[in-house]
């Protein structure tokens, strides 16, 4: 089941927001949440294998086909990939329901999803410091962030001043540039969600454009 909250007030349509006017939107207190729900048993250990998968890679010629000293180079195919792009059942059901709640996101924080062109990069995170706020992309509006949560137990987060409990496959997301503290270390995946405009100078194959 989605969830949609909004602490403060809603404000109309905002196309982009300079920094100035980012700053200032978010100490009016305008956070806009939406939250959902995954079927995330399993999914943190499965995706570090993809991301930490090796492979072995021999430079040539050897000197003697048998026999010889010389060590492969070791190195992660997978690492800079984006890891809800890899091809297997459960991750593109994953993927597809995430979309949805980026959809229904747009319609919540009133933004043109189909105008926006957006594009989804992840992260796979260990742990999160709780020594200060994060500012989980250096974007503002239409730019979106996502946090799916992948640890074991209950956690807590504030977005701006918007206290969350989050569990094992809750997803909570919001509008690019608020700060997000964490109260409780924990296992997730980061999401970042760009409108086409605002990928230059980005990784391209972290990215996956979203239909």
């Amino acid at each position: 089941m989605q969830h949609f909250h909004l602490f403060g007030h809603q404000k109309e349509r905002v196309v982009k927001l300079s920094r100035n006017e980012s700053l200032l939107y978010r100490s009016n207190n305008n956070t806009l949440i939406y939250t959902g729900h995954l079927d995330a048993d399993g999914l943190y250990e499965k995706f570090f294998k993809e991301l930490n998968k090796e492979e072995k890679v021999y430079q040539f010629p050897i000197m003697g086909i048998l026999g010889t000293s010389q060590k492969p180079e070791i190195y992660l195919p997978n690492k800079n990939k984006n890891i809800l792009s890899f091809p297997d059942a459960q991750t593109n059901k994953i993927f597809k329901e995430i979309v949805y709640l980026i959809k229904e996101s747009c319609k919540k924080f009133n933004l043109s999803y189909e105008t926006n062109r957006y594009y989804l990069s992840c992260d796979l995170v260990d742990s999160h410091s709780t020594d200060f706020w994060h500012d989980h992309s250096s974007a503002s509006r239409p730019a979106l962030f996502g946090i799916l949560h992948l640890g074991d137990s209950a956690s807590s987060i504030k977005i701006n001043e918007a206290p969350l409990i989050l569990n094992s496959g809750d997803v909570v997301i919001s509008e690019a540039g608020n700060r997000v503290a964490y109260f409780s270390s924990f296992k997730s995946l980061n999401i970042q969600v760009l409108p086409v405009s605002e990928l230059k100078g980005q990784y391209l194959e972290k990215w996956i454009p979203l239909c």
